[in-house]
């Protein structure tokens, strides 16, 4: 695809790495173009990391990450929220570190 729109020389598929940590924390933005996931780990790890991301809608989660006006319902959507995205404002995200996690655990099951 990269070859048939012309943009090969501007994208790298560097192939799988051990720790994508360094490449997400440098990044100037996170795409995520899945329609179909579970919780987005993905997300959470690159807020984490001070990353802003654009996310497709999907049904399990990403709103409970990402601001509404971080995700996208559509292709156009999408392209248009990259294009217009300028001061991120990052979410707060207190409710995922593991000692809320591990509360929130427990409540279910005691």
């Amino acid at each position: 695809l990269a070859k048939k729109f012309g943009i090969e020389k501007k994208v790298h598929f560097l192939g799988w790495k051990s720790n994508p940590y360094l490449y997400i924390k440098n990044a100037k933005l996170m795409v995520h173009t899945s329609k179909f996931e579970g919780f987005g780990n993905v997300l959470v790890e690159s807020l984490i990391l001070k990353t802003p991301v654009i996310s497709m809608n999907y049904k399990w989660g990403v709103d409970e990450i990402l601001d509404k006006q971080y995700i996208a319902n559509s292709e156009n959507e999408f392209l248009e929220k990259i294009k217009e995205i300028k001061n991120y404002q990052f979410r707060n995200l207190e409710k995922f570190k593991l000692e809320n996690i591990i509360k929130e655990y427990k409540g279910l099951i005691c």
